[in-house]
């Protein structure tokens, strides 16, 4: 995939290999995989090299596949672009783990899917929800984890879109703990009485949780713009749901001039017993990890194609977002050794990398190697005089 991203006809000699990978990425060869299959060995892959203490922390996120351009390709849904603006695409829901070891990075699980799927939301049959596709990886990433590591005490770290009771009860029966994020409109036990004379329910951005410590930031950096002398308030209480009862914690950032910097404080739903004010600050820098995922998700698009397939067929589809999901974890697994290795510095430098030694670097000096290779066999190929060749070479100039 270096230099070519997901164009399963770049990745391809001549018209006979682009018909035999295609027909192995769309279950037609006896030898073609799946996504399962292909999401099994990047799990057997994490977990051989996952160092581990006590603790794991699992983050799960989707990640919307954008095709803005495409019309034909199957099953095509409706997914945000990042100005807002609705576009065509796919989605997918993803798992990795960090190890508290060395806070390396592995990748776990990747599934792909489509609302315009006709198996979606079918009661019958092969159907599925979006909700079983989210539960079932959390079981069998969840499962996974504790059988390779038994006694790890398990995170596992969500955003918003799964502030949902049920989500908070499916990981209770897991047995592990969970941090997530609590949308803004979300309820306290706290009442009041209204302007009518009404009992209403106070939101938790406005409730008294039961412990409140504000401390100083001398230094607080938010999309490339430093606060100075910014402060950091922490509160956390109880809130009770049905039957069970779990912890919030509520963050707010101020400025100086006791500005709030963000529109909303941070709310934070765990199911971790929390018994002092550092144990509530432990959890936010615990959720704030939550933010690797998007990392690894802007190395999938950026550097290996992740949104580039053309192909037409939608198993091929899955199998080729799963199988980048895959070589990603090659990158991730491998970072250490790969900037110990002095032919991997060479081709950094490849890219003007001015010693920096990154996945970044790495992934476009491939690509010129690799580009230098294509030239090479063209010249080869089409048995070129050195004259030709600097007629051609005279144009970058």
């Amino acid at each position: 995939m270096e230099g070519k991203g997901t164009k399963v006809w770049s990745l391809s000699q001549d018209a006979h290999e682009y018909e035999r990978i295609k027909n192995l990425l769309s279950g037609r060869l006896a030898n073609s995989f799946t996504p399962e299959q292909i999401n099994a060995h990047t799990l057997k892959e994490s977990l051989e090299h996952l160092q581990v203490k006590a603790n794991l922390e699992v983050i799960h996120d989707g990640s919307d596949i954008r095709k803005p351009y495409s019309k034909a390709l199957p099953h095509l849904t409706s997914v945000k672009a990042l100005n807002g603006d609705w576009v065509h695409g796919y989605n997918t829901f993803n798992s990795i783990v960090i190890s508290e070891v060395d806070q390396q990075i592995h990748l776990l699980q990747c599934t792909p899917y489509s609302y315009s799927d006709p198996h979606y939301n079918q009661a019958i049959g092969a159907g599925f929800t979006e909700k079983e596709i989210i539960e079932n990886q959390l079981q069998a990433t969840d499962q996974a984890l504790k059988e390779r590591f038994p006694g790890v005490t398990l995170w596992h770290l969500l955003d918003r879109k799964h502030d949902d009771e049920s989500t908070f009860a499916f990981i209770d029966g897991l047995k592990s703990h969970f941090v997530i994020r609590l949308k803004a409109n979300r309820n306290s036990n706290e009442t009041k009485v209204d302007e009518n004379g009404k009992t209403v329910f106070i939101k938790l951005n406005h409730a008294r949780l039961t412990h409140t410590l504000t401390q100083p930031l001398e230094r607080f950096v938010w999309k490339n713009k430093v606060y100075q002398q910014a402060s950091l308030t922490t509160a956390y209480g109880t809130l009770s749901l049905s039957e069970n009862t779990y912890q919030v914690c509520r963050i707010e950032v101020k400025d100086r001039q006791g500005n709030p910097i963000f529109k909303e404080p941070m709310l934070l739903l765990t199911n971790a017993p929390i018994e002092n004010l550092q144990q509530a600050f432990q959890l936010y820098q615990r959720y704030l990890k939550r933010s690797k995922i998007e990392g690894v998700f802007k190395f999938l698009k950026d550097y290996l194609g992740w949104e580039q397939f053309q192909i037409r067929d939608f198993l091929a589809i899955q199998n080729i977002i799963v199988l980048c999901f895959f070589v990603a974890e090659y990158f991730y697994e491998n970072q250490l050794q790969l900037t110990q290795a002095p032919q991997v510095a060479i081709i950094c430098q490849l890219a003007k990398s001015k010693g920096t030694i990154s996945k970044h670097f790495y992934q476009k000096g491939l690509a010129i190697l690799a580009n230098y290779l294509l030239f090479q066999q063209y010249i080869n190929e089409q048995n070129l005089s050195q004259q030709q060749v600097n007629q051609l070479l005279s144009i970058l100039n």
